[in-house]
């Protein structure tokens, strides 16, 4: 077969084989790999960040472990990893073989990598084939921590008020103890020892100092302690 090689911008006037136009088809490779590569990006910010971390977190925040401030800062730094992950697209090119974006290039190599290497469908298939001990260990696993809710410690000088469906069943001395979780039971922590005190009204005099005092006299008190114990504060 014949080719016939064309590089004029009109077209052939006459019936030919393959035609090349020129110049405009040697950014035909570089779109091709810009192409795959931003396929690639999509597919790495989808999978590692918005699934992967996500998951690790609800897992961390499910066990106690991650607070909701941790969990907020986590969330921010998973949407720069994305930013970042998705920047390297924008120094597609030449700009790859400059020090700080060949670092940023070699990370994206290895992520990429990582990816290749996941096979989603076979993952599903072995999920699907170990669905009972999946289910299995996740009972249990979820079990144990329902439990594990109800270990209650006492301080001490503290006293735990023990109620089951809302009645009365002890009294819990300082230390660790077992009881059943909630909502079948709950501990009140009290602290019987403590004494709380307010003074209301007048302060009281030292002794040995005992003077008369008209009614109209301030009584060796404040304005601000007279209108709180009268209730005046309030008007």
């Amino acid at each position: 077969m014949r080719t016939r090689i064309s590089r004029s911008a009109s077209p052939p006037s006459r019936p030919c084989g393959p035609c090349i136009l020129g110049d405009p088809l040697r950014n035909l490779p570089a779109l091709v790999e810009l192409a795959r590569a931003t396929v690639a990006v999509i597919r790495q910010n989808i999978i590692g960040f918005a699934f992967g971390l996500n998951a690790v977190a609800v897992i961390l925040a499910a066990l106690g472990i991650l607070i909701p401030v941790a969990a907020a800062i986590l969330h921010q730094a998973g949407s720069l990893l994305v930013l970042l992950n998705a920047m390297r697209l924008l120094v597609f090119g030449g700009w790859a073989g400059l020090p700080p974006f060949r670092q940023l290039r070699a990370v994206g190599q290895r992520i990429g990598q990582l990816d290749e290497s996941l096979d989603l469908e076979a993952i599903w298939r072995w999920l699907i084939q170990h669905r009972r001990r999946i289910l299995t260990w996740s009972s249990a696993l979820l079990a144990a921590l329902y439990a594990s809710s109800g270990i209650t410690a006492i301080g001490p000088g503290e006293a735990g008020l023990v109620q089951r469906f809302g009645g009365y069943r002890g009294v819990l001395e300082p230390g660790l103890h077992l009881r059943f979780p909630e909502p079948i039971e709950r501990v009140i922590r009290l602290e019987p020892g403590r004494v709380r005190s307010l003074e209301i009204g007048f302060r009281r005099a030292a002794a040995g100092q005992g003077e008369l005092l008209r009614w109209e006299s301030s009584h060796g008190r404040s304005p601000e302690e007279g209108d709180e114990g009268a209730g005046d504060a309030l008007l």
